[in-house]
């Protein structure tokens, strides 16, 4: 708009008036018309590309079943103490497939320990590891699968806060060949020691940002904020929530029943990519949208130029299509230079935004050729829109423009 306001106030006002006035500045138009479509189709390349991400997110097994899990807190040690007969209250309803308990959830935050671990010599040894206390049944409620030895067991008190399940990146970082037996102790002076029972096999506890590190569970020994973890059925969920809703309200009146579902907690942890994938769509809609407008102009001004050689161009027998691609063809080659280098751009941009993610999809060269091919398309309509009057009009009347 600048350039436009200065280069209509810098030639002569009769000029115009006789008719001399041609409009100039075709170089910089189409230099606008490259910048603008290669944002245009760098930004929706990136959508597509964080799309095919979060979909590998939401996609990916993540070693433990999210589905169907209502998580509510039980506050208070009263209530903590009739966790057992809350649990089997619940069990009850046919739509309630099993109760655990926690002291977190995958994708909170899960306590970093550190302690005294036998390595593979037999010797005790300085290791730090993500602890997870955990209550009975919670390896099978969250269908966590055990590779090697076994569950935590009622039957057995020496399991209460003595003995760890293990993930298998824990048993490759000690260098064990026989985890089972091996000795785990908390802190410096190595307290709570106990044998290992069971290895799990890994599973995403955190975000996918971050890659698994070793982690121990043991069963609770104290008391204090638990949270409870209840497995439904996903027909009925409705009714199965009434009766749990009915259940606590008995047990715990002093407090409001409160709950969540473990997948909307999974699927908050990547709210803010979700955000900015939303975001960046509304800008390349925006991008796609000015391009557009300055390309509408540009072929308007290309028509008005070259009205008499469109009218000799129907003479000699050209068709309407051809006329529009004649028109649209130096437009199109500026719009596959710009793809390449948003292309280009794009890649390299998306690759950095997904350093960091531990986990992370192929990307796919596709989608760059999907959002070329988009603008390319949307380029080519608006032209033709602009040209299409001109184009299909009487050549007598072209060869009369002035």
């Amino acid at each position: 708009g600048l350039y436009r306001a200065h280069y209509l106030s810098s030639f002569f006002p009769l000029t115009a008036l006789v008719g001399r006035y041609r409009p100039g500045g075709l170089r910089l138009r189409e230099a606008l018309v490259f910048v603008q479509f290669a944002i245009s189709i760098g930004v929706i390349a990136c959508t597509l590309l964080m799309g095919q991400q979060m979909r590998f997110v939401a996609s990916k097994e993540l070693g433990f079943d999210k589905q169907n899990r209502v998580l509510v807190t039980l506050r208070g040690r009263e209530l903590v103490e009739r966790e057992g007969l809350i649990a089997t209250e619940l069990e009850k309803h046919t739509g309630v497939l099993g109760v655990a308990s926690s002291s977190t959830i995958m994708g909170r935050d899960i306590g970093h320990a550190s302690g005294k671990v036998q390595d593979a010599q037999g010797a005790m040894t300085d290791f730090s590891f993500s602890l997870m206390p955990v209550g009975d049944d919670f390896v099978p409620v969250m269908g966590i699968e055990v590779v090697q030895g076994r569950d935590f067991s009622r039957r057995l008190l020496t399991d209460v806060g003595s003995s760890y399940i293990v993930n298998e990146t824990f048993v490759r970082a000690m260098g064990w060949d026989d985890p089972l037996g091996k000795r785990i102790g908390l802190g410096a002076a190595g307290i709570n020691q106990g044998p290992v029972i069971g290895v799990v096999r890994d599973f995403n506890y955190k975000s996918l940002r971050a890659s698994i590190e070793p982690m121990a569970m043991f069963r609770f020994n104290e008391g204090g904020e638990r949270l409870m973890i209840i497995s439904i059925a996903a027909d009925g969920v409705g009714e199965t929530l009434q009766h749990i809703r009915k259940l606590f309200a008995e047990v715990d009146p002093t407090h409001p029943f409160e709950y969540t579902f473990l997948d909307e907690e999974i699927d908050q942890l990547y709210v803010s990519e979700e955000r900015l994938m939303r975001l960046i769509g509304i800008f390349a809609a925006i991008c796609i949208l000015v391009a557009c407008l300055g390309l509408f102009g540009l072929a308007a001004s290309a028509t008005e130029q070259r009205t008499k050689e469109i009218g000799v161009r129907k003479v000699l027998g050209a068709s309407t299509l051809s006329i529009i691609l004649l028109l649209a063809r130096r437009v199109l080659v500026l719009i596959a230079a710009g793809a390449a280098v948003a292309s280009i751009v794009a890649w390299l941009a998306m690759q950095d935004w997904l350093s960091g993610f531990a986990y992370r999809a192929a990307l796919n060269p596709g989608y760059l050729l999907i959002a070329s091919l988009a603008a390319g398309v949307v380029a080519l309509l608006t032209i033709a829109l602009q040209s299409w009057r001109t184009a299909r009009a009487d050549p007598v009347q072209a060869l009369r423009y002035e």
